[in-house]
Parts: structure tokens; sequence; C-alpha cells
């Protein structure tokens, strides 16, 4: 066997337990299978190359003086010990099956576990893993790379410089917000509890020991999240609103005109995000501060591209957007625009301008004949409309459609014009466009002009699976929902398939998706039907006739998740905690099943099971004693502080 086959194998059998360890207990024998597997693998590398020395990048493994590249294996391996701060890992001979088992189990934990107990180093230490040792990279050197490299890994890096209180750690990531911002999920500040309390203590030091960095990392997640066309514009956002409270209204006027002069993606919707952030009564003075940054002598204020910017903002159906204070604003602005140019017609512009035209005319009109032409004149221009992907308009002309059809309720044009605006909307649904006004465009419509057969087909056939195609799905085919779940079956061993529609199912929150979501579980694996709990986590609804049943799984990961999801909720938790450690066990019959129950509450750091343990450890009778044991352990750990 040669060094390459050798550290090949060894590489592949490193992955297959580490997602094993994240499957079961240390005592299952599919565990124990697979580590003895890795142990015989280690040994055999260690007679071509002893110690094995492996380092880390976010893609790629470096052993034997060259890189592993290109296999899934690989960048799995590199991207989880990249995570977790781990630059080098060396195997020495001599390592236990234990010594392995132990490893595999610690290293796979969640991130934020693994930050907590201290990392790579400390966990070794603790766990008193002899022969394996790690190289751990300077916190500063992560932060070095660039916002693709850390983006995965920097809401850790301030969880932890926040957890510690470490001034050092805080300004290392607050000087490295602005590459990784735009990287960011910062729509995850409006919903994610965790993320926003982080960056609520992160500001809140800034503010406190360092103004200027304060105005800078403010400035620039405005400027991310305004742009971020994945926020919700109708989305609540007193969680960020928050975090920037203190900046000036200079700042805030400064922040606007920047993304106004300088961000392509800058429009009208980010214009209405903006506002929504501040409150009604600074705006007339951020206006004014608007006005004077602009009166200043900085050329880039008069550039032909500003003043089509300005009118891009103010055209259309921007109104309904932008407040109307920043309309005068921006309106006398563009008085003020003075430049040399030449004359020259923009087709294109001149296009939407007579579109919007058009439109102002079918609204405003009452008689049926002319309404019809007027209609047929807007289907002339469809190809273009389509072509262009003007959803802004298409939001407007579906808002005109609706009062004209109270009035005119059987027309064959405007029924001609409904349908074409219906099969624009949903084809690019389907070809996986994301627009941000589709949930204004997709309530608009009351049925598919497209067929439940062409959706199936996208689905199973073409295997294109979005929360846009799913909650199209939703809107017009919540009757057929057996179409959808009955095939499912004919992708049980397609895991792809299976992974991407629970992703889906999960971001859309709807008894539909609890439907979805239990027909993926009756035909999945264990590995899937755990994902499809973690999916039903993220639901407001549960379905608790499908997850009690699910506590006497003898799966040990199935029930862990059920009980996470059943204690999570104020409704259910105390009736799951008394099915799972309420029970009796005559002679200590079902005392193994009783210890086995407490180490998942233990797993899954479920202190609301105290009183449960409290009353497990006063138990009386000598059978008991290892279940009484169990319970104090786990009690005290609690009590000191522990997870």
């Amino acid at each position: 066997m040669t060094k390459d086959e050798a550290l090949l194998r060894f590489f592949h059998s490193l992955r297959v337990a580490f997602k094993n360890a994240t499957m079961y207990k240390m005592d299952h024998p599919a565990f124990v299978r697979c580590v003895e597997d890795l142990k015989g693998r280690a040994e055999d590398t260690f007679t071509l190359i002893s110690p094995l020395s492996v380092g880390f990048t976010p893609r790629s493994l470096f052993a034997d003086g060259r890189f592993w590249e290109g296999e899934k294996t690989f960048r799995e391996l590199g991207m989880l010990f990249h995570l977790r701060k781990i630059k080098t890992l060396e195997i020495r001979p001599g390592i236990t099956l234990n010594e392995l088992m132990r490893f595999s189990t610690k290293v796979t934990l969640p991130l934020s576990e693994f930050v907590k107990l201290g990392g790579g180093g400390e966990i070794l230490k603790k766990e008193k893993i002899l022969h394996v040792s790690v190289e751990e990279l300077d916190y500063k050197e992560l932060l070095k790379g660039n916002g693709e490299e850390i983006k995965d890994i920097w809401p850790y890096l301030l969880q932890e410089a926040v957890d510690e209180n470490d001034a050092e750690k805080i300004i290392d990531v607050a000087e490295s917000f602005d590459r990784v911002v735009d990287k960011l999920n910062t729509a995850e500040l409006v919903v994610d509890e965790n993320m926003n309390r982080n960056f609520s203590r992160f500001f809140a030091y800034l503010k406190e020991n360092d103004s200027t960095k304060y105005r800078s990392c403010a400035k620039n997640l405005i400027k991310s999240f305004v742009t971020d066309k994945n926020v919700n514009p109708h989305a609540k956002l007193d969680n960020l609103k928050l975090l920037i409270t203190d900046l000036k209204e200079e700042d805030l006027a400064s922040t606007l005109w920047e993304e106004i002069i300088s961000d392509d993606s800058f429009d009208s919707l980010s214009f209405s995000i903006f506002s929504k952030l501040l409150e009604t009564d600074r705006h007339k003075r951020i206006s004014a501060s608007l006005q004077q940054l602009f009166q200043t002598d900085n050329p880039l204020n008069r550039r032909p591209e500003v003043e089509e910017k300005v009118k891009a903002l103010l055209s259309g159906t921007s109104g309904q957007f932008i407040s109307e204070i920043y309309r005068q604003t921006l309106s006398s602005l563009l008085k003020d625009i003075h430049f040399d140019k030449k004359i020259a017609f923009d087709h294109e512009q001149l296009a939407v301008n007579y579109r919007y035209i058009l439109l102002n005319v079918l609204a405003r009109e009452t008689d049926v004949g002319r309404m019809a032409a007027t209609i047929e004149r807007v289907l002339g221009m469809w190809d273009e409309i389509a072509d262009r992907g003007d959803f802004e308009f298409l939001s407007s002309l579906q808002e005109v459609l609706l009062s004209k059809r109270s009035v005119f309720p059987k027309d064959p044009a405007l029924q001609k014009i409904d349908d074409a605006v219906g099969e624009c909307v949903e084809r690019t649904v389907l070809d996986e466009g994301v627009s941000p006004y589709f949930d204004q465009l997709i309530s608009g419509l009351s049925e598919s002009r497209l067929g439940l057969d062409v959706y199936l087909g996208k689905i199973f056939s073409e295997g294109r699976i979005t929360p846009f195609i799913l909650r199209a799905y939703y809107r017009f085919f919540k009757e057929r929902m057996d179409a959808l779940t009955s095939r499912l079956k004919e992708k049980r061993q397609d895991r792809s398939f299976l992974d991407r529609i629970i992703a889906a199912s999960k971001t859309i929150d709807s008894s539909l998706s609890q439907t979805v979501l239990k027909a993926v579980y009756s035909v999945g694996d264990e590995s899937v039907r755990g994902e499809v709990l973690r999916a039903m986590d993220c639901l407001s609804e549960i379905d608790k006739d499908f997850l009690f049943p699910i506590l006497r799984s003898p799966k040990i990961s199935l029930k862990s998740e059920a009980l996470v999801i059943l204690t999570g909720r104020d409704t259910t938790r105390k009736r799951a905690l008394d099915r799972f450690l309420r029970f009796q066990s005559p002679y200590g019959i079902l005392n193994k099943k009783l210890r086995a129950h407490i180490q998942i509450v233990e797993s899954k750091g479920l202190r609301e099971a105290a009183g449960h343990l409290e009353r497990l450890g006063r138990r009386k009778s000598w059978w008991n004693r290892p279940l009484r044991k169990e319970a104090r352990r786990v009690l005290e750990k609690w009590n000191e502080g522990g997870r």
C-alpha cells in the first residue's frame, strides 16, 4: 500500500466516523464499528507516516507534503476543523479505541457547544486524549480571511468575544466587520434571538468604549441590511432599530447618500426599509442633513449617474415606498444637479415611462372599451416586461386590475391580462427566480395558470425545490397535498432531494409544511427523520399527535429531537417531561431506559427537567441506586454551571 492510498482510506474512514458520531451514542454498535475501522486505517498509515500530521484550510487538507482537495471528503473535513479553529491535527501511534471514540464525539459537537467547552486543546486536556494534539488557529489569523472564508465562523468569533467580554477580541471583530457584513445573513437579525443578543452586546460595548468603530459598524450594518433582498419589507425591525439608535442624524444621512450615489442595488424598496428603521420624528432632521450633504463640493454629487439614480427612485410606483418628506428632498436635489451632458434618448427608460403612463391611464379609465384598448397596448409590450422581470410594475398592475375587477367582474380583456400576469409570475417562480415582490404577487393570484402537473414535474422530474415553489404550491394546490406527498416514496433513496425539500419546508411557517415534513419522515431513514424533526422545530405550530409517540421510539436520536421540540413549547413541556421521566419502574426493570432518558436531557441541556431529576434522585430501594446516582450527577453538574 502506498502512502497516498493509506491517507485516502484514513480520510474517508475519518469522515464516516464523524458522521456516525453525530447520529449515535458512544456505545452504539454502528459507531463502535466505524471507529474500529478508523483505528485500523490509522495503524496502517502509521507504518508509512508516523506521527500522522494533517493541516486544514476551509476547503482542503494538507498531509505528507501536499494538499488534498477537490473531493467532498476533503472539503467537509477541512471546513469542520477550520470552523473549530484547528490549524493542524497530530495523531500518534498507540492511540486507543476509546480515545478515538471520545475525540470523534467531541470534535463533531455543534460549533456553539464546541466553543463553550473551550475549543480543541482544552477538550483534549479535559478528556485526557493523550495521543492526539492540535495546533489552534490564532483568533486574529482567522479574521485576516476575506468575507467568504470567515462568514461561517464570524458569528461564533463574535459570540466568543462578547461571552468573554474580551476588549481586544471585540475590537478585532469590529475591524473585520466591514469585510464580512455583506456576506452575513443580516435578515436573520430580525428573527434569530441568539444572533441579535450577541450583536446587542457587541454594539453596546462599542458605544461605550469606541464611538468611531460604533459609527462605522452601525453604518455598514444599515447598508448591508437595506440592500439585502431577503429582507421582508413588512418585517418588524425592532431588534435592528435598537442597534443603531445612537447614530446621529448626520451619520444616517451620510449612510443614505452613500448608498444612493454608489450602490447600484439600492432601490426604492431599500429606501422603504431604511425609513422603517427609524422613528418618524427623525426623518425631517435626516432629510435636512441629506440636503446639506448634497450641497458640499463633493464632485461625486453631480455626476450624470446620480441624476439617473434619483430619477429612478422617484419614478414608477416608488411613492408607495418613499415617504413624502424624502420625495420632496430628492426632487429638490434633482433640480440642483448641474453638469455638462449631451442630449440623448434613453430608450429603455422611455419604455419604462410609457408603461407607467399606460398604467395610470388604465387606473383612471371607466369606459370598458377604452379600458380594453389600453390593456391591449400593455399586452403589446408583454415580452419586454416579462424578459426584463419588471416585478415592481407587475405588482402595481395587479393592484389596478383588482380595482377594475370589482367594477367589471367578467370582462374578457381583464381575464386575458390577469392570465398573462399569473403565468409570468408562476414561470419566474418555477425557474427559481426570486423577487422582493413575491408575497404581494403570489397573494394576488387566486389560481394557477400552469396547473398541478407542471409543478409536480418541476419538483420531481427536474428536482427544482425552493421555498418560493413550495409556497406557490401551497397557495394553489392546498387541496392536493396528497399529489405531492404520495410521490415522495419514489425519492426515498435520493438524500439530496429529501434534504432540499426539508430545507425549503422549514422556512414556510404553515401547517402544510408539517404535512410535507411528516411525509418525508415516513419515507426517510433515521438520519433523514432527525433532520425532519429539527426542521419541525423551526415552525411555530407543532403536531402533538405526531410527536408524542416518537418519545417511545427505540431510536435515541429521534426521541431526543422530539423531546426538544415538545419541551420548547409551554403547552407541551410538562406533559412531555412527565412521559419521558415520570413513569414507574417496578423493581428497576425500566431503570436502564430512565438512565438513558436522563442522559438525553443532559446532552440537550434541558434544565426544565431538573424537578423530574430531583424526584428520580429520591427514589428508594437498592435497585434504584444507579438511577439515583445518575440523576444526582446531572443535577450537580447543572448546579456547578455546566451544561
